[in-house]
């Protein structure tokens, strides 16, 4: 009988952490991408723009991970979904109670409750608030650091994700959300290289054209079609197959796109070089010559 009320209770617990929506405060799911402007504050200072996505999900230790592409680094995250607590698979890391992750944050905490990661405070929920948006207000969760125990600390809006968050010590990187598609609608500024729209019109497949002028020195234009709203990469390669650049690596709505592709910062000898472009499950590459 105490088994079963047992059952019952976390079932109750995992259908209030859903049925409030606390996952919503970072939608993982295959596809969804945050456009970041980032500024590291140390010296020289740098800056730019960035995206995460995340790229697919798998079953890890029978939980549900999903892997989001952050600059330089991979995660598979997940959101437990009675605890409501945000955690990274670690193989070997981590607590006797979670022995192969690392609890990031915790979304269902109230103002002032803390992150407790093996008995150590992390960060406090400092604000509970609601911030705006694209035009909308959404609840949110901010979570700063302990003293000097982290200097990380992150902001998540419902329904968006994290919108800010900063990293290092003493001379932290700052990261501030510009734009994000969640399950396929756009928010806000998604824009993150030099590709330009050239028609709106829907295409009826996905295309890759080829380059002109060919050969070319020092630039060329690389014209493409997008019949689905999806992550897009273009990237070049040497005759060796080595990437030497990438082009475009977001998300693109549908219709028809240029890039203007120069060599001018790029070390680029003469020779064979070839563009391939992935989109929707679509792959094509192409062949162009550079001449100098």
């Amino acid at each position: 009988m105490k088994k079963i009320l047992a059952i019952i209770f976390i079932l109750t617990i995992s259908e209030f952490t859903y049925s409030n929506g606390i996952a919503d405060y970072f939608p993982l799911k295959t596809g969804n991408v945050w456009i970041y402007d980032w500024v590291y504050n140390g010296s020289p200072s740098q800056g730019g723009r960035i995206n995460v996505y995340v790229s697919k999900d798998s079953v890890i230790n029978s939980n549900k991970y999903f892997l989001c592409n952050f600059p330089g680094i991979s995660q598979w995250l997940r959101i437990d979904s009675v605890s409501g607590n945000l955690y990274s698979y670690s193989a070997g890391s981590g607590c006797s109670g979670n022995p192969d992750e690392l609890l990031i944050d915790s979304l269902l905490s109230g103002k002032f409750d803390s992150t407790d990661y093996c008995g150590n405070i992390r960060r406090i929920c400092t604000d509970t608030g609601s911030v705006n948006f694209f035009g909308n207000n959404y609840s949110k969760k901010e979570f700063n650091p302990v003293f000097v125990l982290s200097a990380e600390s992150r902001s998540y809006a419902k329904g968006i994700g994290i919108y800010s968050s900063a990293y290092g010590d003493p001379f932290p990187t700052n990261y501030t959300l510009l734009g994000c598609v969640i399950d396929g609608v756009v928010y806000g500024d998604t824009t993150l290289t030099g590709v330009h729209m050239t028609n709106s019109i829907i295409p009826e497949k996905f295309s890759l054209s080829q380059n002109y002028p060919n050969p070319f020195n020092p630039s060329t234009n690389l014209e493409f079609g997008i019949s689905e709203l999806g992550f897009t990469s273009l990237k070049i390669f040497n005759a060796a197959g080595k990437e030497v650049a990438t082009l475009v690596n977001e998300v693109l709505a549908p219709g028809k796109y240029n890039y203007q592709f120069s060599t001018v910062n790029y070390q680029l000898s003469s020779g064979i070089y070839f563009y391939k472009l992935e989109s929707g499950g679509f792959v094509e590459t192409k062949r162009m010559v550079l001449l100098k």
